[in-house]
């Protein structure tokens, strides 16, 4: 998707693996976040600035068939969304949104009061276990949180309730996705700001529902166990998990998904 103020070169080409190519779905939609296939085979996405959710009605060949609808407005810059058993979850930056019923009309609050400020992205994922996981990032650069939900996935039953930590020391874990084979829950990471151009490199981070709670770093450490300047007592670092994948310094992977070919 591009906006109608976004200029097309050559160089701007998303690169992709062999075997894909890149065209563009539809135009003049500015402030596009994540996408989501919803059961209706329409595609529902996310306009953040805009604060609403619009879907898109697909020709066989998968291309848009003409102008998106407006599912709701009037959102909290919205970010993740998710379906489950119908209804469509949209994870607003300080609170989680159900929205069920013909056409999604009616809308229930069903985790309210997030922290607020600082990374404002609210991802959010269902697991293989049916529960709806969300990925809250950071009040800041580099500092320790007060709030434990912060720079941490935490994961809910379908209604908002019992809620628990799965993964902490995540600074800004923008994108989820889970593992079909394993159950793994992949995270991709935004690590920290002012270590220059070449630092530190952004992370993959896998998390293992169910398991030990574990600490992968942030804010005492960055990529395999470096200590950050600020917190220079590398004893901090002992028994981190480091990242499984390190990629391009401030590239800021967000969206995954897992593709079958």
């Amino acid at each position: 998707m591009t906006s109608g103020t976004e200029q097309t070169s050559d160089n701007d080409l998303v690169q992709v693996p062999q075997g894909f190519e890149v065209s563009i779905f539809a135009e003049e939609l500015s402030g596009v976040r994540m996408l989501k296939l919803g059961p209706d085979d329409r595609l529902y996405t996310a306009r953040s600035s805009a604060g609403e959710i619009v879907r898109f009605d697909l020709n066989a060949d998968g291309t848009a068939n003409g102008n998106p609808d407006v599912v709701v407005s009037g959102l909290s810059q919205p970010y993740g969304l998710a379906f489950h058993e119908g209804d469509l979850y949209i994870g607003e930056t300080h609170q989680i949104i159900r929205l069920t019923g013909p056409g999604f009309t009616e809308e229930t609050v069903i985790i309210p009061d997030l922290p607020t400020g600082g990374h404002w992205t609210r991802e959010i994922e269902f697991g293989p276990d049916d529960r709806l996981y969300v990925s809250i990032g950071s009040s800041c650069n580099i500092c320790e949180e007060s709030d434990a939900r912060r720079a941490a996935v935490v994961s809910y039953e379908a209604d908002g309730s019992l809620e628990e930590t799965v993964g902490e020391g995540l600074r800004n874990s923008a994108g989820l996705a889970f593992q079909p084979e394993t159950g793994e829950l992949w995270a991709s990471q935004n690590e920290r700001d002012n270590l220059g151009d070449d630092l530190p490199a952004e992370e993959l981070n896998i998390l293992v529902p169910g398991g030990p709670i574990e600490h992968y770093g942030w804010p005492y450490c960055y990529e395999d166990g470096l200590p950050n300047p600020e917190y220079p007592d590398a004893q901090r670092c002992a028994g981190k998990v480091g990242p499984a994948l390190e990629m391009q310094a401030h590239s800021a992977p967000l969206g995954m998904v897992f593709y079958d070919h």
